[in-house]
């Protein structure tokens, strides 16, 4: 079977399942354990969408109290499980030249939250059923593509599913930039806390973990507008003074990549180090700033295969007298 040559006949199958899977924001919200929608009703809608038409198709399939569901291919023998998910990061639509729940094709790429992680490559590995199934074909095993609605925030949702169903005897992950990736590296969240110093009022970014920070703001006990805007023009650096905030503009970007982008939190950081005698901003100067690394806590690696380890400065709040510093 010429699969390249047998694809131009799904093409316009593929992209229009894309598109509709693209449509519905499945960002997680709220994680509402044991109701019927647990992680948002654009999870839930898209995840019966996506198992109605592939019932349609000829599949069967079936629905784990909306946390996920499967699509199987196959009467017998042991699960080959392709493990996808339909849940996204967190965007701001300000931030993109073009509506991230809208397919947007330019120059023979896709752009669209979701169109590399995950929903892109959940419909390619769909296609790929889809056609086996049309020709006939009869697999040893039972093919079973298992998709998620909470893979950026934990697994809740695979977790939930395997205390349901049967786990896979083997299979694979078409995550993102497949099928290059073939491992993940391990990770930990960790929170650094610490009291207030009395320069620091409020400090807020970030909204995930595994996101590098956009948009940071803080607001501190001194004036200090007149340096704010000058160290913004100076390094120039996008940011503002609004409503009594001090603001910075920067780059979102995946965690597994924090060089990529431009952490709005860094921005912050520096300017209160170079610029106060906070003890925070001393503290975070010494061990985290500008460093995707690892390399001033003395954690840094290389390994040949998975590479460098890094090291994401993701969350930051007020809270009770206290901040909240939160990495990946």
């Amino acid at each position: 079977m010429d699969f390249k040559e047998k694809y131009s006949a799904y093409k316009d199958k593929a992209i229009e399942l894309l598109r509709k899977l693209i449509s519905y924001n499945t960002v997680l919200d709220e994680y509402k354990e044991g109701s019927d929608a647990p992680f948002g009703e654009g999870n839930k809608e898209c995840l019966n969408y996506l198992l109605d038409y592939a019932k349609k198709d000829g599949f069967t399939v079936k629905n784990v109290d909306n946390y996920a569901g499967h699509i199987e291919f196959g009467s017998e023998g042991e699960i080959l499980g392709v493990l996808a998910h339909l849940d996204v990061v967190p965007f701001d639509a300000s931030e993109w030249d073009s509506d991230p729940l809208t397919l947007d094709i330019r120059d023979g790429k896709m752009f669209a939250r979701g169109s590399m992680d995950d929903k892109g490559p959940l419909v390619t590995s769909y296609i790929a059923m889809k056609m086996l199934l049309d020709e006939g074909f009869k697999p040893k095993r039972r093919i079973r593509l298992i998709t998620g609605c909470d893979e950026e925030s934990g697994s809740r949702c695979l977790e939930h599913y395997l205390k349901k169903e049967a786990k896979p005897a083997l299979g694979f992950s078409p995550d993102a930039e497949f099928p290059l990736i073939y491992g993940e590296k391990g990770m930990i969240s960790f929170d650094v806390k610490m009291p207030l110093d009395g320069v620091i009022l409020d400090f807020n970014c970030g909204t995930r973990y595994n996101m590098v920070p956009s948009v940071a703001k803080m607001k501190l006990a001194i004036n200090l507008d007149k340096e704010y805007l000058a160290y913004l023009k100076a390094n120039n650096l996008n940011g503002e003074i609004k409503d009594g905030y001090y603001v910075a503009y920067g780059e979102a970007a995946h965690a597994m990549c924090p060089e990529n982008g431009i952490n709005a939190g860094f921005i912050l950081f520096d300017f209160l180090a170079k610029h106060t005698d906070s003890k925070i901003a001393k503290f975070f100067n010494e061990y985290f700033l500008n460093d995707t690394l690892g390399k001033k806590l003395g954690i840094d690696c290389y390994d040949e295969k998975m590479k460098y380890l890094t090291c994401n400065f993701a969350i930051s709040r007020v809270e009770n007298g206290s901040i909240r510093i939160g990495f990946h």
